[in-house]
């Protein structure tokens, strides 16, 4: 009888040190799939929406195509990123390189910005000629970062960045 007890006893511990197992083994599979589900990229980070491209760019602004952005509130459209640039010289005196690839559905064909002709801000679509405008989906961003003013986008448009040496600008990301 005594012997019975013991076997007892030591399925218990046995059973005991299962369940400490299996509990353990159950929190590391709920740790790990919240893991694994809060860490998928974020669809709205302009950074993961618009394909990443290298840029290193150097605007001499004393050459005459580039002479007008020594003057604040104009803009150049430049070959570079994805769909092309827009550098502005903003009123503060600091320069914004603004991805032309709008943020909203980017691999459409259409979805280029444009600066408006009023100059306050940049729309989703082209001018087919000066007076004709084409829209695409008619999202609108700020030219000073490219922050979201209206429209379907979610998220800004992607900015490089920009230093300043005199008269000579670096673009790059």
């Amino acid at each position: 009888m005594v012997k019975k007890q013991k076997k007892d006893f030591m399925n218990i511990i046995k059973s005991n040190k299962f369940y400490w197992i299996t509990n353990v083994n159950s929190w590391f599979v709920l740790v790990s799939t919240m893991f694994f589900f809060s860490c998928k990229p974020d669809a709205n980070n302009p950074q993961n929406i618009i394909p990443s491209v290298p840029v290193n760019i150097t605007i001499n602004m004393d050459l005459p195509l580039y002479i007008n952005l020594k003057n604040t509130g104009q803009y150049i459209y430049i070959d570079g990123g994805v769909k092309g640039i827009i550098l502005y010289h903003h009123y503060d005196d600091q320069f914004y390189a603004l991805e032309r690839n709008c943020t909203y559905q980017p691999f459409d064909t259409c979805s280029r910005v444009t600066v408006q002709t009023d100059n306050f801000y940049i729309r989703c679509g082209r001018y087919q000629n000066d007076t004709t405008f084409i829209r695409c989906c008619n999202s609108k961003f700020q030219l000073e970062g490219g922050y979201l003013i209206d429209g379907p986008a979610l998220a800004p448009l992607k900015q490089y960045r920009v230093s300043r040496s005199g008269n000579m600008l670096q673009i790059y990301n």
